[in-house]
């Protein structure tokens, strides 16, 4: 449905695009103009970077920032961080080596979300794609400021000053522009202490995970297990005629070596298809509604978030749809895995009590006696995931066909250690569900000093 607003003539700006005046963005700022001390960003922040942009990745080196790892607000994540040459660094780091109580902001791409820097990411290097903002006036707390721009009405003036016609983007003097309230200290401090009570459980959630990642790698040996990229290789003629794939690929002998070290498992373990402990299905695009009253959630790809799923921004469906979409209808703890476009092999664990999913998305419901949490760090694993990628087809819209997943070999390991992995997994989740909590209510704390001013 159209929306239409209103301004006058006098009220114009430097922007005629009918988006810069909708009527959220000016009833947030009209209501941050009436707060008692407000400043400009750039007023109380003295240095703004862009970052760099280097392309030659190394396996161990400096962590080198990128988008893809500041799509959630507050934290950086660090897990698939890319890594770039110490000599690289050097010659940037003056410019743009992060220090603890900077924040970054995406200037391309995912707008609206900041980022706090932390100890574990000091001294990293960040792309041209995300802006550092440093050099921080002593009246205003820096853990006050991402708060702030985290919350809507941060985040509204944000999206209101994106310049980019096809991808989102904000410039440099458009977000020293960004117009931030400066309450008395206490009041920040107290904004301070939650988000950092929330950065140490997330760090406990991630220590959590890893203790999950390290008691299946041990079991499995997979920390034994010395893997390699290799350029070139051999096959036989009758491997290519009984797998009718022709890309070079799917016959890397790391693929083999994983075979045999799961044949290598069948001696002490159960090593089984998927399909044989698990029912397997896909969803189906579908009309969809950002809000939709009695709707159901409607879950893709882009809802995966850390091995669960985000709430943040999920669509709904008809009841009527869901009904007769029946077939791939959600339940607690099932296993979900992307199975089309840039993130197959992407997995999540349904912890919510009804939902349906789209077509880039294959469900896995376990059969009794086998742990989804289980299933599900092992998929994430390296030999998950080497089987996912091997089984991947195209050349452009890569696909992961369902009969391709079915076949994916799990060893089934004692009950009594898939719980144990299990239970590190779920203590991970709701610290990371507590963690999420507290920055909610630091944001709220934040609306609710504008709104009661």
């Amino acid at each position: 449905m159209p929306i239409v607003s209103e301004t006058i003539y006098q009220q114009l700006e430097d922007r005629i695009d009918a988006e810069y005046y909708k009527p959220e963005y000016l009833a947030s700022e009209k209501l941050l103009s009436e707060y008692k001390k407000i400043k400009c960003l750039g007023e109380i922040v003295h240095s703004f970077a862009n970052g760099v942009e280097i392309r030659d990745f190394v396996d161990d080196g400096v962590p080198y920032i990128r988008v893809s790892d500041t799509n959630r607000e507050f934290f950086v994540d660090i897990s698939k961080t890319a890594f770039i040459r110490k000599n690289d660094a050097d010659k940037v780091k003056k410019k743009v080596a992060l220090e603890i109580g900077d924040i970054l902001t995406n200037r391309s791409g995912t707008l609206g979300f900041s980022h706090i820097v932390t100890e574990e990411i000091k001294n990293s290097i960040i792309s041209s794609h995300i802006i550092r903002l440093s050099d921080i006036s002593n009246d205003i707390n820096p853990y006050f400021i991402v708060a702030f721009l985290n919350s809507k009405y941060g985040r509204l003036q944000i999206l209101r000053r994106n310049n980019g016609a096809v991808v989102p983007e904000i410039n440099q003097p458009a977000l020293k522009s960004v117009v931030v309230p400066i309450p008395p200290k206490p009041f920040q401090e107290k904004i301070e202490k939650l988000v950092k009570e929330a950065h140490a459980k997330r760090t406990l959630t991630n220590q959590k995970y890893k203790e999950a990642e390290e008691l299946l790698y041990k079991e499995l040996r997979i920390d034994k297990l010395e893997l390699r990229q290799d350029k070139t290789f051999e096959t036989t003629f009758s491997d290519v005629d009984k797998n009718m794939r022709f890309d070079s690929e799917y016959y890397q002998p790391k693929c083999n070596e994983v075979k045999s070290r799961l044949d290598e498992l069948s001696n002490n373990y159960d090593v089984v298809e998927l399909k044989k402990i698990a029912n397997l299905t896909t969803g189906k695009q579908q009309e969809t509604f950002k809000e939709l009253t009695g709707g159901v959630p409607f879950y893709s790809i882009k809802d995966i978030e850390q091995s669960s799923f985000s709430n943040a921004d999920f669509r709904y469906i008809k009841k009527d749809d869901h009904k007769r979409m029946k077939n791939s209808a959600l339940r607690t703890n099932d296993v979900l895995l992307a199975i089309t476009g840039a993130t197959i092999g992407k997995t999540g664990i349904f912890l919510e009590n009804a939902g349906n999913i789209s077509g880039d998305l294959a469900r896995i419901r376990m059969k009794e006696g086998v742990n989804p949490f289980y299933v599900l760090i092992y998929l994430e694993s390296l030999f998950g995931q080497l089987q996912i990628n091997q089984y991947i087809y195209g050349a452009t819209n890569k696909h992961l066909s369902l009969k391709s997943v079915e076949n994916i070999m799990v060893p089934i390991i004692p009950k009594p250690k898939q719980e144990e992995i299990s239970n590190l997994i779920k203590d991970s989740f709701k610290l990371r569900k507590e963690s999420k909590l507290l920055l909610d209510e630091a944001k709220q704390k934040v609306e609710d000093l504008i709104e009661k001013e």
